[in-house]
């Protein structure tokens, strides 16, 4: 049997580690699955939660950075390297298991493939394939794998990796699989009938769009990677990566620009600084981030904050009927 294991990079998520080990401690526990986390240095109390969590379960096993706190891809290639298992699920914080999507992980390694691909928020089709093409896998698969926890891989794949190529992208957990595949022959896995989903809860924010990187993280971040790749992909299959990540982040559609706009990540300033990336990445549906510069910022301040008002009057409003239902 196939051992696999989870490893986490976190950084000042005190909140979200503490939370995604409530969640999953006793499935992971239940499966025999060993937690690898990496404390990047944290400031906000993560350091403690964590030997907390280290009296209550001896699967996990921790390692703490001293210093200035690493790149997002140095971290997580640290503590994917401290694996010891045949697979390794490189996992983020902010995301849901479910015990039926890690049941059908452990199936299908047993099967001995070299990586899986998982469904996204069920943003793709819901078949499982088998997949032994690297263009297949870059032109249809790459910009779900550009998540974090999309992907479960054999710990040998990194043996390809190249960390000066993909230097500062992070995209680690993508560039591990395409280095390999450039390479190397490979027989994998998509699971459409699973999906990870963020975790819900009030203490943690999930979605990356309310950061004002976002806009450099789908349009120069993302080019930068696939200009990167090895040539032994074809171009048909390059030219459509370019263009997909857009797609599954919904970053084409108005309410995800409105919310960049909000974050001010979409600015006049950061498309121009950003132009050949952004005509790239988006194509012809470039012109749809020009309408929304024309709208001054504060008014999707307006929206958003009326917006929130909405939900915690809708929240507060679910919460009385529970509370009254449970009384009487």
């Amino acid at each position: 049997m196939k051992k696999l294991s989870v490893a986490i990079p976190t950084y000042n998520k005190c909140h979200s580690i503490n939370y995604f080990l409530e969640t999953h401690l006793e499935v992971f526990q239940k499966k025999g699955i060993k937690i690898y986390i990496f404390n990047n240095s944290s400031s906000d109390g993560t350091k403690e939660v964590l030997a907390t969590w280290l009296k209550r379960c001896d699967q996990i096993k921790l390692y703490e950075g001293t210093g200035e706190p690493l790149t997002y891809d140095d971290s997580a290639r640290y503590i994917i390297e401290k694996v010891e298992e045949d697979y390794v699920w490189l996992v983020g914080d902010t995301y849901y298991l479910n015990p039926s999507l890690i049941e059908e992980v452990i199936k299908n390694l047993n099967k001995g493939y070299d990586f899986l691909i998982l469904n996204l928020q069920n943003r793709l089709h819901k078949k499982n394939i088998e997949i032994n093409d690297r263009n297949i896998v870059l032109s249809n698969y790459a910009h779900v794998m550009a998540c974090i926890s999309t992907t479960v891989f054999n710990k040998k794949m990194i043996r390809y990796y190249d960390g000066e190529r993909f230097k500062g992208l992070q995209y680690i957990h993508l560039a591990i699989t395409l280095e390999h595949i450039s390479k190397a022959k490979f027989n994998a896995k998509y699971i459409g009938s699973q999906s990870i989903y963020p975790l819900k809860s009030d203490s943690i924010k999930t979605n990356w769009l309310n950061t004002k990187d976002s806009l450099e993280i789908i349009t120069k971040l993302w080019v930068s990677l696939v200009d990167r790749l090895p040539d032994t992909f074809n171009k048909k299959s390059i030219d459509n990566a370019y263009k997909v990540l857009i797609t599954i982040t919904k970053t084409d559609r108005y309410r995800y620009i409105a919310l960049m706009r909000y974050n001010d990540a979409l600015t006049l300033k950061n498309v121009v600084r950003l132009r050949k990336y952004v005509i790239k990445a988006y194509g012809i549906r470039a012109y749809k981030l020009l309408p929304m510069l024309l709208v001054p910022r504060y008014i999707f301040s307006i929206v958003c904050n009326m917006r929130k008002i909405s939900q915690n009057k809708n929240l507060a409003s679910f919460c009385a009927k529970r509370e009254h239902k449970n009384i009487f």
